[in-house]
């Protein structure tokens, strides 16, 4: 596994926590904390989660009443109880894309249509059940992020970085059309000179929405 191969070199060369999150490690913590080189793993969304954990290790708080974490006690995996879901996604902050630079990042061809591309999300979690889909994270409800804070980020993308076409990575993009009509509005309305695509269900599909 590249991401233990990694964390194991990581761990040879300097003295600090390991955290693992994301899909593996929400559904299968226990095999990850196995890993030697892992500290904690961050079960489901973990924007809040990591914040009690790191002011937890700063402090010297008890680990035990953070939800959402799993670490090791005597060695002994420990698992704490499941996070809620963050209800207004809203509140979260954009993505510190300043801490990295976007232009070491190359998209597939099939991902953009025009260049500088990136990603974003507008909603989390998806309420069908398909069979070929796992779902841990986000959960089974869909909550969405309102028109107008997704527009401010959109704009703060073409801005500072010069954005000019953007990948929607959502579980399910639009379960409510009511919302993707006005997202569509609001980009005609603004003005806002970008290119997009995301990942649709077809039996949502109508001749007006598309």
């Amino acid at each position: 596994n590249k991401s233990i191969k990694f964390c194991n070199e990581l761990k040879q060369s300097m003295n600090a926590p390991i955290l693992i999150g994301g899909p593996h490690a929400t559904i299968t913590p226990i095999q990850i904390l196995k890993n030697k080189c892992i500290d904690f793993v961050i079960r489901g969304e973990g924007e809040y989660v990591i914040l009690k954990l790191v002011d937890a290790l700063n402090s010297g708080n008890s680990l035990h009443k953070i939800d959402g974490i799993g670490f090791k006690e005597k060695g002994k995996p420990i698992l704490t109880k499941s996070p809620s879901l963050i209800k207004n996604i809203d509140d979260i902050p954009f993505p510190a894309r300043h801490l990295v630079n976007l232009n070491e990042y190359k998209p597939s061809p099939p991902h953009y249509k025009r260049l500088p591309t990136t990603t974003m999300f507008t909603s989390r979690g998806c309420p069908y059940a398909c069979t070929f889909c796992s779902n841990p994270i986000w959960g089974s409800s869909s909550r969405q992020r309102s028109v107008k804070n997704v527009i401010a980020e959109i704009k703060h993308l073409v801005k500072k970085y010069g954005i000019k076409d953007i990948n929607f990575w959502d579980d399910i993009f639009g379960v409510n059309k009511k919302w993707i009509h006005e997202f569509c509005d609001a980009i005609k309305r603004e003005n806002i000179d970008i290119t997009w695509h995301c990942e649709y269900r077809a039996n949502l599909a109508d001749e007006e929405t598309l």
